[in-house]
């Protein structure tokens, strides 16, 4: 997924071949649906719309390393805060970047300044290849 804004308005990108990389292979990729693939997707399109509340967003194309890595650990830290605790408080299956994600958050104490490069770069897609 991606966002970005086109014709003036803010959008997210859903790329086919991402989605089924996002459901991962196997039962289940065509549906129905896992609960976690479910919460998954869901994870991924909150952490976009997280991406287009920022108001001073840097078209991604132009962002330097320094402010994708600044925006994604911004997005990545207000989801897991708001969303993937409520989650694995109720015992909810989530991808394990998503846990793992949570569990670096909870070990610098959630500062938004946290180096979270190890897991995930804006610029590199083993994340993606993880899933």
């Amino acid at each position: 997924m991606a966002t970005g804004v086109v014709n003036d308005r803010k959008t997210i990108n859903v790329v086919r071949s991402r989605f089924i990389e996002l459901l991962g292979e196997g039962p289940g990729s065509h549906g129905p649906f896992t609960q976690e693939q479910r919460n998954d997707f869901m994870l991924a399109l909150v952490h976009q719309a997280v991406h287009l509340q920022n108001t001073k967003m840097t078209e991604p194309a132009t962002a330097t390393r320094e402010e994708g890595l600044a925006e994604e650990v911004r997005a990545w830290r207000e989801v897991n805060i708001n969303v993937v605790r409520t989650l694995r408080a109720e015992g909810q299956p989530i991808h394990v970047t998503f846990r793992e994600v949570d569990e670096a958050f909870r070990a610098c104490g959630d500062r938004p300044d946290c180096r979270l490069a190890g897991i995930f770069d804006p610029h590199d897609d083993s994340m993606q290849r993880s899933r």
